[in-house]
């Protein structure tokens, strides 16, 4: 009885501070796939469309590293 206070205890402690490991490896995956569409955009020379794809992307999962590399390509006016 006592593991299941504690592993509950754990979860609604991570919850409380937002770090729901579904939720994020949701968001990961999404702006991942986002992140393939924006450079599908740039490779076919749609760079708006792709930026539009880019900036969802960059709001789901801001810690990408992708997103600079694919951001210089779509704008290169834009600083990284």
């Amino acid at each position: 009885m006592r593991k299941r206070h504690g592993a509950l205890a754990l979860l609604f402690t991570l919850c409380a501070w937002g770090a729901d490991p579904a939720e994020t490896g949701l968001k990961q995956k999404l702006a991942a796939d986002l992140l393939d569409l924006a450079q599908w955009c740039a490779d076919k020379g749609l760079g708006e469309d792709g930026g539009k794809f880019l900036d969802q992307a960059s709001g789901l999962d801001p810690a990408n590293p992708k997103i600079a590399a694919l951001k210089a390509k779509l704008d290169p006016s834009q600083p990284p």
